[in-house]
C-alpha cells in the first residue's frame, strides 16, 4: 500500500468516526430491502466445523440468567500465549478461494409488507499491494466508548453486537458475539471458539446455559435474553484449541413471541478470502480492568502483522487495549456502510495489552457461517 493510499484508508476511519459523533448510525426503526446468496448450509461432519448436536450436548439455558448473575459473571480470560520474536506481514496471505462478501440488514418492523427478501452475495475485493506498510509493536489504535459516540440500544448495526453469557465446567462467564444472517428466518450470531468450547477436544468442553444479550447495557437486555439450541465450532479449535481457527457460531431459539433475533436487530454482512490489508472496527465488552464489561467498547485499527500462533494461515493483528469479555465480538470491515463481519477478538501473546488478533476468515470459516444462518 503505498503511503498516499494509507493516508486516506486512515482518514476514512476518523472520517467516520466524526459522521457518527455528529450524525448518528441509522435508527434501528429503518427498513431495507437484503437480497440472498443462495448458497447451501454445510452440513456438519463435513470436517470444517464441529457441533454441540454432534456430541448430543444440550447448550439450552433452562431460564433467564438474573441481572445479579449476569454482573457476576467474570470475563472469559483473554487467552494470551508467549512468543519472543519479530512479527511480520503478510498482505496477500490466507485466500483459499475467491473473495467473497454477503450484505446485511437492518430490523423487519413487518416482515409481511415487504414479502420475500433476498441478501445479495458480492465480489468485494482489494488489488492486491504493491507495497505494504504493515507496522511494528505497538500497533496504532484508536477507541472509543460506544454510548458517547451514539445511543447503541436503538442503532444500527451497534444493535447486533451484544453480551454472550454462559458456563464452562461449571463456572460462569461472559463473552461478546455479534447477529449473522442470510434472512429474517436466521437466528444466529458468531463469536470466537473459545467462548463456545473450551478446545479440549472433549464433549464436556462445550458451553452451557448459554445466552445471548444484544446491546446489553448496565445490566438492561433491551432486546431479551436469546437462548441457543446448538452451537459450532471450528474442528481444529475443538481437537486441540487452533488459534487460527478460535471462530465459533450459534442457532438461536426464537422468543417467546415467535420472532427470530434477525427480525428485531437485523444483522451484520460477512465476508470471506478478503485482502488481510483492511481496517476494521473491533467492538466487543471487555470487563476485565480497567473495563467493567457494562457497556460496549470500540477500537478502530488496521492490519499490523500476523500472530504467531497456531496453523495457516496466520490470524491477523491490529492495535487495541480491549480486555477480556471482549473476546468474540467482531471485527466489522467497512463500517457504516456496508457492515461486513470480518473478524472475531481472539488472542494476544501474553505481556502485550496494546494488540488483538483475530482468526482469518476463509472458506473454511464461510462454511460455519452457512451451517449457522441456515432457517
Amino acid at each position: 500500500m503505498s503511503h498516499s493510499r494509507f493516508l486516506k484508508v486512515f482518514s476514512a476511519i476518523v472520517g467516520v468516526v466524526l459522521l457518527v459523533a455528529l450524525l448518528g448510525l441509522v435508527p434501528a426503526s429503518a427498513d431495507i430491502p437484503a437480497q440472498s446468496s443462495g448458497d447451501k448450509a454445510a452440513q456438519p461432519g463435513s470436517g470444517a466445523f464441529r457441533t454441540s448436536d454432534q456430541d448430543g450436548v444440550f447448550v439450552m439455558a433452562s431460564r433467564p440468567w438474573t441481572a445479579e448473575e449476569m454482573k457476576a459473571a467474570i470475563p472469559y480470560p483473554m487467552p494470551e500465549m508467549t512468543f519472543e520474536g519479530a512479527l511480520t506481514a503478510d498482505a496477500l496471505a490466507g485466500p483459499d478461494g475467491p473473495a467473497g462478501a454477503i450484505k446485511g440488514a437492518l430490523p423487519l418492523k413487518d416482515q409481511n409488507s415487504l414479502g420475500a427478501l433476498e441478501l445479495l452475495e458480492e465480489d468485494v475485493a482489494f488489488e492486491p499491494a504493491a507495497e505494504f506498510l504493515g507496522y511494528s509493536y505497538p500497533p496504532p489504535f484508536t477507541r472509543h466508548a460506544v454510548w458517547t459516540i451514539t445511543n447503541y440500544k436503538t442503532k444500527w448495526p451497534f444493535i447486533t453486537i451484544g453480551k454472550l453469557f454462559f458456563k464452562q465446567y461449571g463456572v460462569a462467564y461472559v463473552c461478546s458475539a455479534a447477529v449473522i444472517g442470510s434472512s429474517y428466518s436466521s437466528n444466529s450470531f458468531m463469536t470466537a471458539g473459545h467462548c463456545l468450547h473450551k478446545g479440549d477436544n472433549k464433549s464436556t468442553g462445550w458451553s452451557t446455559d448459554v445466552v445471548f444479550v444484544p446491546a446489553y447495557k448496565d445490566g438492561e437486555a433491551p432486546y431479551g435474553q436469546w437462548t441457543t439450541k446448538a452451537l459450532g465450532v471450528r474442528t481444529p479449535w475443538y481437537t486441540s484449541a487452533d488459534a487460527a481457527k478460535d471462530v465459533g457460531a450459534a442457532r438461536l431459539n426464537k422468543n417467546a413471541d415467535g420472532k427470530t433475533i434477525t427480525q428485531l436487530v437485523g444483522w451484520l454482512g460477512f465476508a470471506w478470502n478478503q485482502s488481510r490489508n483492511l481496517a476494521w472496527w473491533e467492538l466487543g465488552y471487555p470487563a476485565a480492568s480497567p473495563f467493567n464489561g457494562q457497556r460496549m467498547i470500540t477500537c478502530q485499527s488496521s492490519y499490523a502483522y500476523d500472530s504467531p500462533f497456531g496453523s495457516t494461515p496466520k490470524p491477523m493483528g491490529v492495535g487495541c487495549d480491549m480486555t477480556g469479555g471482549c473476546s468474540g465480538g467482531p471485527w466489522i470491515w467497512k463500517f457504516a456502510t456496508s457492515n461486513y463481519l470480518n473478524g472475531v477478538n481472539s488472542h494476544r501473546r501474553s505481556g502485550y495489552n496494546s494488540e488483538l488478533f483475530s482468526p482469518y476468515f476463509d472458506s473454511a470459516v464461510k462454511d460455519l457461517w452457512d451451517w449457522a444462518v441456515a432457517p
